[in-house]
Parts: structure tokens; C-alpha cells; sequence
């Protein structure tokens, strides 16, 4: 039992000793390569440079943004996911009519739906 612990223990050890100088190693090689810049991810031309931050912080950040681009009446946001998931419900839409042949249902079809889901909820 005692010589199965050290052996244990001697294996053990010459397999961190050896991870310990195998690392040692890869982080010389990983010094001598370049490394990139960093990028802070902030888009200088969406700021409103006319504005002081203390004033209005977010008009100062996001100014020109803000001038450049139409909110849609129905939407109390927008951006990138916004604009991706509209593009993608006019793909859906289109290719749910040529499938289909059928065209979109009417408002009035999903209003009885929602009665009858009420009325099987309510049961």
C-alpha cells in the first residue's frame, strides 16, 4: 500500500514538474509575438462633440447617432438587433406567402385565436 502511495506520489509530481517547465516554455515563445492593439469599441463619430458630457452625457455619446437615425413610431428602441430581426420577419413573411399561397392571416384571426386560448384557460 505504501509503495503504491509513492509511486502515486513520484508520478504525480514528475507530471506537474513536467506541465510547469512545458509552460514555462510556450510563454516564451507566446512573449516574442506581437500583440494586437487594443480596441476600445467606442465609435468616435456617433459623439456629439458640441455638447459638454456634464450637460448631457447621453446626447454627448450618442448625438450623432442620434441625428442619423429614425426611431420607428412602433418601436421604443432600435438598433443593430432591432434592424436584424425586422429584416429577418420580412424573410419569414415573404416566404411564408410564396409557400403558402395563402397570404398573411388577418388581424381578425388572431383575435379569435386569443379567444379561444382565454376561454380554454379559463376552463
Amino acid at each position: 500500500m505504501k509503495l503504491q502511495l509513492l509511486t502515486v506520489a513520484i508520478v504525480g509530481t514528475a507530471l506537474i514538474t513536467g506541465c510547469a517547465v512545458s509552460s514555462h516554455h510556450s510563454l516564451e515563445k507566446h512573449e516574442k509575438v506581437a500583440q494586437a492593439p487594443e480596441v476600445s469599441g467606442i465609435e468616435y463619430d456617433n459623439m456629439d462633440s458640441s455638447v459638454r458630457p456634464q450637460d448631457d452625457f447621453c446626447r454627448y455619446v450618442n448625438g450623432q447617432w442620434l441625428d442619423k437615425t429614425e426611431i420607428p413610431e412602433d418601436k421604443s428602441r432600435y438598433g443593430a438587433f432591432s434592424k436584424l430581426y425586422d429584416a429577418r420577419q420580412s424573410e419569414v413573411n415573404a416566404l411564408y406567402v410564396s409557400q403558402s399561397g395563402l397570404g398573411l392571416p388577418d388581424r381578425d384571426y388572431y383575435l379569435e385565436e386569443g379567444e379561444r386560448y382565454k376561454a380554454i384557460r379559463q376552463q
